[in-house]
């Protein structure tokens, strides 16, 4: 949709679609996102076939790097929807604060099995910041707010 890929329609249908998958709490928590649907009936949320165990990394894993594209993409249909999911990315990433002040930021973590790997992963806060600033839903502060 970013890059105008699709049409208008496509982009609405992706985005209403990405919306009630956030909604319904299949593809969303936390303000992170899966690869799969978690109501996949055909693998359970798990892919055919992986190297990880259903609820690891990308086989039902939570990743905050697409946080932002979807964020973006929700918003063309479901402002509100858009504007939760970005409120509970960012309490995530609050809730796992250092005694320093920066977050763990993992690279993905599930929260039903407690598992996660990799804090202080740069591109979970970098890629959805600058995705949702390319989108016009944030600003350094020096700039200017865009109307959409």
């Amino acid at each position: 949709m970013a890059i105008g890929a699709v049409d208008g329609d496509t982009a609405d249908r992706i985005s209403r679609a990405l919306a009630r998958g956030y909604r319904e709490g299949t593809t969303v928590r936390q303000g992170w996102v899966r690869h799969l649907p978690a109501n996949n009936a055909a693998n359970g949320g798990a892919w055919q076939v992986s190297v990880s165990k259903p609820g690891d990394y990308q086989n039902g894993g939570y990743w905050g790097t697409p946080a932002g594209w979807v964020i973006a993409a929700i918003h063309r249909t479901d402002p509100q929807a858009a504007a939760d999911m970005a409120r509970e990315f960012v309490a995530t990433l609050r809730k796992s604060l250092r005694p320093d002040g920066t977050a763990e930021a993992w690279e993905w973590f599930n929260p039903d099995t407690g598992k996660s790997s990799n804090p202080l992963y740069a591109a979970t806060v970098a890629l959805p910041y600058l995705s949702l600033q390319a989108a016009g839903l944030v600003r350094f502060p020096s700039e200017p707010r865009r109307r959409s």
